[in-house]
């Protein structure tokens, strides 16, 4: 919830990645304008966002295009890497175009605000940005020329230029209707409103390039019968933090700590330590269960610094008798799954029992080796208006199990992407779809709602004899794309037709 009614951002702040490394200039500036905005508008919801992610893909320019339309304000960190950068130049674009028609202005203040990070003349600006002017932030001399370089954090003029941009974006937000929300307030305990199947879960601070991974976590945890506390972003006293989060921990019922190659924001007064690491150490101190996820990729000779790396092994291959710590060394598009299979887990020991959960139109299931042609073709059957579910392997052959199980419950139609991976897995999937519909038809009380198995072959698959068997037991539907590695929208047409009309839409 932001200040600003009716949008989910107050401030989008636009700029290169260059200019945010050593010594991480835009991190910082970030964090003083939030803390110069909330004393001044006296709201703790005030929402400054910027992507944290370098990885340009289909998804990711939705998720960016999506925070730019849904942002009252648009700050625009104006330098030479920025004019450089064609995807700065495309958010240039986005928000010009306005498509929510709320213009470029409210009432007669500007919702574009630029930052002049090195000193460049006007007639070097984008086009989008003519006729406007720029708050200086660089250290060089008026009409000298010169580039020049950011200011210095701890500079007078730093501080000056932070309190003089955050007096401008005040007095446009305020301009807004109705600006200033009313207070979040947390929403009861389980049981105090009868309603005892909603799971508290703390998410902890993340490194910075895992943010846009927390923010996606928490809006599809919130569809689920999951509760989030109230953010705790690290505060200048360290005493205050471990408080707040000792007690969102302590009143949780699981906590999520997202990491990565970086140890995340540093502790101001603790060099050795981060916000992401402190809130680890809390959260293992208490008895909630706490789920620790890094990217199944991440490989420790990679990580620079020695301190973070051995806290990182250690909780990983280290002796860990703690019954109720959870480490999972998965895929960024398998956590959503493996966090609801631990909700659900936790759901079903509470309360023995778990709520109806939404239905799966489409579950595809894929391996790793075919995970990004199976990226593909979601991205074309969300095109086509038709609901899915990605279910990607893990490497806890117990998480795939409990998560595969869940969907089949749920899935109208289940897609089995099938390319580089061994034979038998295919196999493996379709006896357990099998070995589900015969237990299910033994419980009078259970509905099928799996109506289509499909087998979407692509180059280099290898169908065995036993598949071709098992089509006289179940109804298997082979999708043949093995003629080539693009994606043959013809040969989906069967699965589109068995959709809309009702198996999948």
């Amino acid at each position: 919830m932001a200040f600003t009614q009716g949008f989910e951002n107050d401030v989008f702040i636009s700029y290169s990645h260059r200019d945010n490394l050593a010594p991480r200039w835009v991190e910082r500036f970030h964090d003083a304008l939030l803390d110069a905005l909330k004393r001044k508008l006296a709201d703790d919801h005030v929402v400054v966002w910027r992507d944290l992610e370098l990885d340009a893909n289909s998804l990711f320019d939705q998720k960016i295009k999506r925070m730019i339309d849904s942002s009252a304000v648009f700050l625009v960190l104006l330098s030479r890497n920025y004019l450089k950068s064609k995807y700065c130049m495309k958010e240039l674009d986005w928000f010009y175009s306005d498509e929510r028609g709320l213009g470029l202005s409210i009432g007669d203040q500007s919702r574009i605000f630029i930052v002049l990070l090195n000193n460049i003349p006007h007639e070097e600006w984008p086009g989008q940005l003519s006729g406007t002017s720029g708050q200086v932030m660089h250290d060089a001399p008026k009409n000298s020329g010169k580039e020049g370089d950011f200011y210095d954090f701890d500079s007078p003029e730093f501080r000056q230029g932070v309190k003089e941009i955050a007096d401008a974006i005040t007095v446009t937000l305020k301009a807004f209707p109705g600006a200033g929300p009313d207070k979040y307030v947390v929403p009861p305990h389980p049981g105090e409103n009868d309603d005892d199947e909603y799971i508290d879960v703390f998410i902890a601070d993340a490194p910075d390039n895992l943010q846009i991974t927390r923010d996606r976590l928490i809006e599809d945890l919130k569809k689920e019968k999951v509760r989030i506390p109230v953010e705790i972003p690290p505060p200048d006293n360290l005493i205050e933090h471990d408080e707040a989060v000792k007690k969102a921990v302590a009143g949780a019922h699981l906590a999520i700590h997202l990491l990565d190659l970086t140890p995340g924001r540093r502790i101001r007064d603790r060099k050795e330590s981060s916000y992401p690491r402190r809130q680890l150490e809390i959260g293992l101190e208490c008895d909630t269960h706490q789920l620790i996820w890094v990217p199944k990729e991440l490989n420790y000779e990679n990580i620079e610094e020695d301190t973070y790396k051995k806290f990182l092994y250690d909780l990983e291959n280290g002796q860990r008798d703690k019954k109720n710590l959870n480490f999972a060394r998965e895929l960024k598009t398998g956590l959503k799954d493996l966090v609801l299979a631990k909700v659900q887990e936790i759901r079903r020991d509470l309360t023995g029992k778990i709520p109806p959960a939404a239905p799966v139109p489409v579950l595809l299931s894929t391996r790793e080796d075919d995970l990004a042609f199976t990226i593909k073709l979601a991205g074309y059957l969300d095109d086509q208006g038709i609901k899915y579910r990605l279910n990607p392997e893990y490497s806890s052959i117990e998480t795939t199990l409990k998560v595969f199980d869940d969907f089949l419950e749920r899935a109208r139609s289940v897609v089995i992407v099938c390319g580089a991976g061994p034979a038998n897995w295919v196999q493996g999937k379709l006896i357990k779809i099998w070995n589900f519909i015969g237990t299910q038809m033994m419980n009078e009380n259970i509905k099928i709602s799996l109506e289509n198995v499909w087998v979407y072959c692509l180059p280099s698959s290898r169908i065995p004899d036993k598949i071709r068997e098992l089509t006289r037991l179940i109804n298997i539907n082979i999708l043949n794309n093995t003629h080539t590695r693009e994606l043959d929208r013809s040969v989906l047409e069967p699965l589109l037709k068995s959709c809309k009309a009702g198996g999948g839409a």
